[in-house]
């Protein structure tokens, strides 16, 4: 453990660290101490040492799965693109966490061999790893990943996975899919598709006018939020009341009361309704991404709980303000803080994930008043779910 614990110490320190680390990842025998060193030395895309020492590493043919996962990320930090056959092997491994990291590195690095390994894990990989491969290609700007995202988005698994990716880097070429986007069940995937629209909003008014009666009242909702500040949409029937709830109709609906809590709770858990297990722990489930509800309708009333689902931004608890990061590497982060000291600070994601972050790789920290949550979640939900979930979130006590 000290040992260890001295490697670590020795992470921590700048650029002199790296042929250390270099040298310790052929010479050592110990998978944590290796894991360690491929974690620092892709922290430098420019260091020709670490490169050299992670393309040795491959020619030892590392089995360990922590070490697998390691190189995999390695070898994209580090842009070593002539490891993608590796990388596609690994696309396919037994390890559930290796199959994640070498998918991710296809995407980030991103060439033709990538994107073919891609389509094939799409084409006969298992449906998790379809839905990351989708994921990856959401990342990889090529007309030929965006083809390949258009044709998986009309069949399953991953459906709801390629419209999300297609909406990362929003075109008018997809913007029927970003508008059936707002009737799939994943709360994360139809924000996406609302903010996709929002960056469109004149192409994507043109496809939305004539079609409004065709609208579920669910997307009309949705399409309100879209498009509240253009003008050109103000005066039409979206904002009419012809079928489209406003913030106020949702309120409206909480001070009634009603309700089933036991179809609240399936609501609450569900992963394809609002999603709301995925950020937070009601007892000893869900996750620790917002505030815990455990005793929330103790501490709020409904229309107060109304109001935080509808308004996340309005009272934002302390310690749940979004961070951004803008890293040297170009790359960015956005989350909540979970954890600082002099050398490094701990950034946990939309999706549960913590990301330690090295402050000297750090480009500029961007503090907001914002909560993570999304806006529009209620606007996914039908009266009767409204009053469901609400009837659930008052029952906690």
């Amino acid at each position: 453990e000290t040992r260890h614990a001295a490697y670590a110490a020795r992470a921590g320190l700048a650029t002199n660290a790296m042929p250390f680390f270099a040298a310790e990842l052929i010479r050592s025998s110990d998978p944590e101490v290796r894991t360690l060193a491929l974690d620092v030395l892709s922290r430098d895309p420019a260091s020709a040492p670490g490169k050299a020492a992670v393309e040795q590493f491959w020619s030892l043919n590392p089995s360990d799965p922590r070490e697998l996962a390691s190189v995999c990320a390695a070898t994209a930090a580090l842009k070593l693109n002539g490891f993608v056959p590796q990388l596609s092997a690994a696309a396919s491994h037994t390890n559930v966490a290796v199959r994640a990291a070498a998918i991710a590195a296809l995407g980030r690095i991103g060439d033709g061999a990538s994107v073919n390994a891609l389509q094939q894990v799409i084409q006969s990989g298992t449906p998790d790893s379809t839905r990351l491969a989708l994921g990856a290609l959401g990342g990889v700007q090529t007309p030929r990943a965006r083809a390949i995202l258009f044709q998986s988005a009309s069949r399953e698994p991953g459906r709801s996975e390629a419209i999300a990716a297609l909406a990362r880097h929003p075109g008018s070429d997809a913007l029927a899919l970003y508008l059936e986007g707002l009737d799939l069940p994943e709360a994360k995937v139809r924000e996406q598709c609302r903010a996709a629209l929002g960056q469109l909003k004149e192409p994507a008014w043109a496809a939305v006018l004539p079609a409004l009666e065709r609208f579920s009242p669910s997307a009309r909702a949705q399409l309100r939020l879209v498009f509240a500040t253009y003008e050109p949409a103000k005066s039409s029937a979206l904002f009419q009341g012809t079928g489209a709830w406003t913030e106020t109709d949702y309120l409206s609906a909480a001070s009634q009361g009603g309700g089933n809590e036991s179809r609240g709770r399936e609501l609450f858990f569900s992963p394809k309704g609002p999603a709301c297990s995925r950020c937070h722990r009601v007892g000893t489930e869900g996750g620790e991404i917002g505030p815990d509800l455990t005793h929330a309708g103790t501490q709020f009333d409904r229309v107060a709980l109304a109001e935080a689902v509808l308004f996340p931004s309005q009272s934002v608890r302390e310690g749940y303000q979004q961070t951004t990061l803008e890293l040297k590497s170009g790359d960015s982060l956005n989350g909540l803080m979970r954890a600082e000291d002099a050398e490094t600070l701990t950034l946990r994601d939309a999706e549960g994930r913590d990301h330690k972050v090295r402050k000297a790789d750090i480009q500029e920290r961007v503090g907001s008043t914002q909560s993570l949550m999304p806006e529009g979640l209620a606007a996914g939900l039908s009266p009767g779910d409204w009053s469901d979930l609400l009837a659930y979130l008052e029952s906690l006590r």
